[in-house]
């Protein structure tokens, strides 16, 4: 792998040479095994992080060697390297929600798209777990940066109120920031609880003109004339029935293809849906977008993180000066 002190590596497909001199630590040696790395996704102070963590050379006798932090900050090291993980996490499962979106294949000439909200249900499912375990792991970072002494279950900046008021009193951007967005992370904590506690969050395919949400489940498989037929049940169904009689539907064995691309909606808050939306107590305007969510969700995690960075930086700058 090394020859004459240099290091063969991998850009754009192709094994280059380069110097080992030229070598130094980036935030890349931070990213672990994130789904950002090869993205155009920066996470502010990782680079001067990593100026920070490893010694100015990375070279020993003639072989690069792989980046190590000092090994005073390896605790902080390791949990960096585990928040950019998860935020990778995070932003996969909304780039795998985009993707199934605007699956389709052509029939007649027409595009027909899938409708898919199992597979979208699974991926909001992994945006919500990974969102919680982000929070969770930034708390993990902020409650060692200032000493807090919280321990387990106490490190939890969604659930623990006094955790929470302490931190805000040492970290002045966190204070700030919760203020704006406090609310956003209670609702995800209690979307990821009813998750883990036997409640599911339900995920359908929206119809705007008609102010309607519904999902196509089958339920019961026969023989009729010879011909195998497969009966759907509507599930999750508000406003009117306006769409079923345009034509916008086809059926491919258990799978179901509809003309208009499909976007997927989840609702605002937990609640008990099957009962409610029967009895008319849902509306339209009670789902927000699955996409926007996991967009959101990737937005907020990252200005958390970035906020827990900086006071890292500004930390080990003080202990370095």
């Amino acid at each position: 792998m090394h020859e004459n002190n240099k290091v063969r590596c991998c850009k754009l497909g192709q094994w280059v040479q380069i110097s080992a001199k030229d070598r130094k630590p980036s935030y890349f040696d931070l990213y672990g095994q994130s789904e950002l790395v090869g993205t155009k996704i920066e996470l502010a102070y990782l680079d001067q992080l990593a100026k920070r963590f490893f010694s100015a050379s990375l070279i020993e006798g003639t072989k690069v060697v792989e980046a190590k932090p000092n090994q005073q900050l390896q605790k902080l090291f390791d949990i960096i390297v585990d928040i950019c993980e998860k935020l990778g996490f995070l932003w996969l499962a909304g780039q795998e929600v985009e993707r199934i979106q605007s699956k389709h294949e052509i029939i007649d000439g027409d595009k027909w798209y899938y409708v898919e909200c199992g597979q979208i249900k699974y991926h909001l499912y992994s945006c919500i777990f990974n969102a919680k375990a982000t929070s969770d792991s930034v708390s993990v970072l902020l409650n060692e940066l200032h000493r807090l002494g919280y321990e387990r279950g106490q490190i939890d900046l969604i659930k623990e109120r006094k955790f929470r008021r302490d931190l805000k009193q040492k970290c002045h951007q966190f204070d700030t920031y919760w203020k704006g967005y406090g609310s956003w992370f209670t609702n995800l904590g209690e979307f990821r609880d009813a998750t883990i506690h036997r409640q599911f969050i339900p995920v359908f395919v929206p119809f705007p003109k008609d102010r309607m949400v519904a999902d196509f489940r089958p339920v019961l498989a026969t023989n009729i004339d010879g011909k195998a037929t497969i009966f759907f049940t509507l599930h999750g169904i508000t406003g009117h029935f306006a769409s079923f009689s345009k034509g916008i539907f086809k059926f491919k064995g258990l799978q179901i293809v509809t003309s208009q691309q499909c976007g997927y909606v989840m609702p605002n808050s937990i609640a008990r849906y099957d009962d409610g939306m029967r009895k008319g107590d849902l509306k339209f305007g009670d789902f927000q977008d699955v996409f926007g969510y996991c967009r959101l969700a990737f937005i907020h995690l990252k200005s958390l993180a970035e906020i827990a960075f900086k006071e890292t930086f500004e930390q080990i700058a003080t202990l370095n000066s």
